[in-house]
């Protein structure tokens, strides 16, 4: 009896319809990130046989003055956790795939850029309406992200088709790197981190491979790239 009720309860996320909490994970995703997230996909999240995040069709917007109106799109984002740690305030990554991602790195005439901006943050206010009932609801959400206390390991971060984007305003460079295919490593949110994939830059295919080292305050970065261009030798 006892087994059939545990087996329920890990069964029962299965059976949600996750879409209807969509505005308090998008307000939960604006506190961790400190920007404004669309989900306009949708939203899928199971526990069995070990907890998954499915999410289609993502914008983070972009920072005041960019030129692009978003940041970072997604056609869809997957995430495999492991179940265990959780129980120890460990966050573990098993995959997390990005599907089309386009990102946008961009350099305004005065130097500032679009990616390490200054978090805000959020009290969001949500209305929902029951048509069965025609009863809206109001929730005020004082919203405090929820990886806080919590370690970060990704052991396979793959990214399938992106797009980088890099604009220069102060220079009046545009560049752009496509087919993006890769796969990363990160033992921490602060590393060490590990890299390998195809992209196409300038129209010419190549290989990469990189490695970060540890990131620690006020001391040097080990850092590593090789790249080769595809078919051949060249590095």
């Amino acid at each position: 009896m006892l087994i059939a009720i545990i087996a329920a309860v890990l069964a029962a996320p299965n059976f949600i319809d996750w879409n209807q909490y969509r505005d308090e994970l998008t307000a939960q995703a604006n506190s961790i990130t400190g920007r404004n997230i669309k989900i306009r996909g949708d939203i899928k999240f199971s526990v069995l046989p070990s907890p998954v995040l499915a999410i289609k069709d993502i914008l983070v917007a972009n920072s005041p003055g960019a030129t692009d109106p978003d940041l970072i799109s997604l056609k869809s984002l997957e995430v495999h956790f492991a179940l265990a740690p959780l129980l120890t305030q460990s966050i573990q990554v098993k995959n997390l795939k990005l599907v089309d991602p386009v990102v946008t790195l961009e350099f305004m005439d005065d130097g500032k850029n679009n990616i390490f901006s200054q978090p805000k943050k959020f009290k969001v206010d949500l209305t929902q309406t029951n048509s069965e009932t025609s009863i809206s609801r109001q929730q005020k959400f004082d919203v405090k992200p929820l990886v806080r206390g919590f370690t970060v390991q990704i052991d396979n971060f793959i990214v399938e088709n992106g797009i980088l984007n890099y604009r220069d305003h102060k220079y009046k460079k545009l560049e752009k790197i496509r087919n993006l295919n890769g796969r990363f490593r990160l033992a921490s949110l602060k590393g060490p981190m590990e890299a390998n994939g195809t992209a196409l830059v300038k129209n010419i295919p190549i290989k990469f491979l990189a490695s970060v080292g540890q990131i620690v305050k006020e001391r040097t970065l080990p850092f590593n790239f090789t790249t080769t261009i595809i078919p051949g030798e060249v590095k």
